[in-house]
């Protein structure tokens, strides 16, 4: 039996792709397609199910049984990523939001790491180093250094907190007040997520906020 397939007519993501092939299925799984490795683009396996495909790429969904054995079998398209400045010593990047900074104990495939890492071997065949890490649900700008010397000077200043890293957020209602600071610890679990660590308790490191209000609607702040 042939795998359903389909070539791409205009510019579009993964999931809008599966829709037209399988228009009765629910997002979610579509979604499980993509991680169980089932979806290939011209040979190569999708990791995101957001991942843009361009025109003229050929779409191939295997059955379960076949995506259970690409394991090492196809590539995995991993995105470019969105490099906001480079130069000799360091690569800012955009991180998206729900992609990870780095892989956990899962070994997922599609992070910013791994994204960049290969973008700084196409474009200077330099090694990329993480220098800090984003939530997996933060966007924003992400630092990686092209040696270990200057991933280790920027790393230090991160320590001693003389770099300055500003947030923005939008919230439910209007805080109290117009600014405040926000004090407490944060530990790094094993699945690199991080946890606010009970009062009273010394695990984890210090964390401070200094946070101000910019601006309030009738619902959001």
């Amino acid at each position: 039996m042939t795998d359903p397939n389909i070539t791409v007519e205009e510019e579009a993501t993964v999931i809008e792709i599966l829709s037209l092939l399988h228009p009765d299925a629910k997002k979610n799984s579509l979604r499980r397609m993509v991680d169980h490795g089932r979806v290939i683009a011209d040979g190569i396996k999708v990791s995101r199910a957001n991942t843009k495909i361009s025109p003229g790429t050929t779409i191939t969904v295997l059955s379960k049984s076949d995506g259970n054995e690409t394991v090492g079998k196809y590539k995995t398209i991993i995105p470019e990523p969105e490099v906001l400045y480079s130069d000799k010593s360091v690569i800012v990047v955009n991180k998206p939001a729900g992609l990870l900074s780095v892989a956990t104990d899962r070994g997922e495939a599609d992070t910013m790491f791994s994204r960049v890492f290969a973008w700084a071997w196409e474009n200077g065949k330099t090694r990329a180093h993480l220098v800090h890490r984003l939530d997996r649900e933060t966007s924003g700008c992400l630092i990686f250094a092209r040696s270990t010397e200057i991933r280790d000077m920027l790393q230090e200043q991160f320590k001693d907190r003389s770099i300055e890293r500003i947030y923005h957020a939008v919230v439910h209602r209007k805080p109290p007040t117009n600014s405040g600071v926000e004090t407490g610890r944060i530990q790094e679990m094993k699945d690199k997520r991080m946890r606010l660590v009970p009062e009273g308790r010394r695990a984890g490191k210090s964390a401070i906020t200094n946070w101000w209000l910019e601006d309030t609607g009738p619902e959001h702040s």
